[in-house]
């Protein structure tokens, strides 16, 4: 006993600064802890060795959880769940927002509204709900208690399991695990593994309202036993607060000042998910609407400028012609309307072109420009013949089409140089088109110019306005304001069919 008293003395006096002597009382002081800790079946510190306590706590772990482990395994990734979750939260004037912005609810509002309102006030709605969903704390805590419990329910419990009892088969839940101990190394991982989880911490209150979210998520979470919830978490705060898994990994790795990571959860901005979800579906609700608008525009001034009859101005670039494409599953002719429209426009108002040809030919011009630019119409109409006569199948560009879509089918270069050869006959198309409006719009300009100079009795554009009017067998004043709106609502007609493209 003396020589034991001088010993300890001779350490505390010589050996006090060694770290090495430091950590081996260190090391003995984690030994006693555990002995004398409330779970000390947890471990064996004399033999480094697992005992059958943690197992038991690991298995009762694993035997609440493991009925919902398939429902829930990917809750915190499922886009339905944070929805869920904002519309629980949300009150009851909130929600009616919420469903005024459904596409059912906009479609509907765009009977009564005009587009230009209707989109102000889609945007303002909008903006009022983003704010206030933003400001609701309780959409992150519910989402990030959620995240949590999703991951504590994932976690591989089973592995601790097998390594305990390798007889153990995964959802073997009405017989407990073969008990036997193991050594320290085979579990610290596991270990450290779930103290970096923990359990999420919650009052009884919020577990009752997120396992209704939950339920609504998954149907078959309502059978879960939420009494036995409330035990296993009253029991994991318990072994938690006792320290005795920090204190059994300390010992294993012979660490005494090993600390493990406090669990944190990075709550991701469900609210800014749902909104973008949200801004997008709205936004394609009004470009739908939009489009919608624009196309029911377009037939009212075909309609007006044409009838209703479906006359085709063009032989060769039109929707017959174009089946062969589609059926390739090819877009073939996209602009079909736009210059079959075009094309009649031409031979259904003759009136503007002669009036165009008497202008420039017996026409005495103050400004050169202006005569120039109503020969810019018959340009385009001699392009447009031109164009469409070169889809015959003996001209050039439909000879091209003919050859390469007899080939298509069975060789893939000729497949590739169809498509090339409509893309080609396309964009000429399109800049016919370009040329048809820059035509239009000039040709309109002119005309009011000219309207605007003989109503005011003036010669500042055209010198010989006597003349004029007595070699037109209508008055010219009337057959200019009439070329005019014409004019004007075909310009609009074919800006419609190049804004829908843009």
């Amino acid at each position: 006993m003396v020589a034991d008293f001088f010993q300890s003395l001779f350490f505390l006096l010589f050996k006090s600064d060694d770290p090495a002597f430091k950590s081996k009382m260190a090391l003995r002081q984690v030994g006693k802890e555990i002995k004398y800790n409330k779970y000390h079946k947890f471990y064996r510190v004399k033999t480094g060795e697992i005992r059958s306590g943690m197992g038991a706590f690991f298995f009762d772990i694993y035997r609440v959880i493991f009925p919902i482990r398939a429902y829930i395994s990917h809750a915190d990734k499922s886009a339905v769940l944070k929805q869920i979750i904002i519309e629980t939260c949300m009150g009851s004037e909130l929600r009616d927002l919420y469903n005024r912005l459904t596409p059912e609810s906009i479609e509907k509002r765009s009977k009564s509204l005009n587009f230009t309102d209707l989109s102000n006030t889609l945007q303002e709605e909008m903006e009022t709900l983003s704010s206030s969903l933003h400001k609701d704390f309780k959409i992150d805590r519910y989402y990030t208690l959620i995240a949590a419990f999703t991951r504590f329910v994932r976690f591989d419990f089973f592995s601790i399991l097998k390594k305990i009892d390798p007889q153990f088969q995964d959802g073997s839940l009405m017989s407990q695990p073969c008990y036997r101990s193991i050594p320290g190394q085979c579990l610290v991982e596991y270990i450290k593994d779930f103290l970096e989880l923990s359990a999420p911490d919650a009052r009884h209150e919020e577990w009752r309202e997120l396992f209704d979210i939950l339920k609504k998520y998954k149907a078959k979470i309502g059978e879960f036993d939420q009494n036995q919830w409330k035990k296993l978490l009253g029991n994991l705060q318990d072994v938690l607060r006792s320290d005795i898994l920090v204190l059994t990994v300390r010992h294993i790795e012979q660490n005494p000042d090993w600390q493990h990571n406090i669990p944190r959860f990075n709550s991701e901005d469900i609210v800014e998910g749902l909104m973008k979800t949200k801004r997008a579906e709205v936004n394609a609700c009004i470009d739908k609407i939009k489009r919608n608008n624009r196309i029911a525009e377009r037939e009212a001034l075909a309609a007006r400028l044409f009838g209703n009859s479906k006359v085709t101005g063009l032989q060769y670039y039109t929707a017959v012609r174009n089946e062969v494409f589609t059926q390739k599953n090819l877009d073939g002719f996209t602009y079909i309307p736009e210059l079959n429209y075009m094309m009649i426009f031409f031979g259904e108002y003759q009136d503007i072109q002669e009036l165009c040809n008497l202008f420039v030919i017996r026409g005495q011009w103050a400004s050169r420009q202006a005569s120039q630019g109503l020969h810019e119409l018959t340009d385009v109409l001699e392009k447009l013949k031109s164009f469409d006569a070169s889809l015959a199948e003996n001209e050039t560009n439909g000879s091209k089409l003919k050859t390469y879509s007899n080939k298509s089918n069975l060789e893939r270069d000729q497949f590739i140089k169809l498509r090339a050869a409509l893309g080609s006959i396309n964009n000429q198309a399109k800049e016919l088109i370009t040329q048809g409006i820059r035509g239009f719009t000039t040709v309109r300009s002119c005309l009011k110019d000219l309207s605007g100079d003989c109503a005011n009795n003036q010669s500042v554009i055209l010198l010989n306005w006597e003349e004029i009017a007595s070699l037109s067998e209508r008055p010219i004043v009337q057959r200019i304001e009439q070329a005019c709106t014409v004019t004007g609502d075909f310009l609009t007609l074919l800006r419609l069919f190049v804004s829908e493209e843009t």
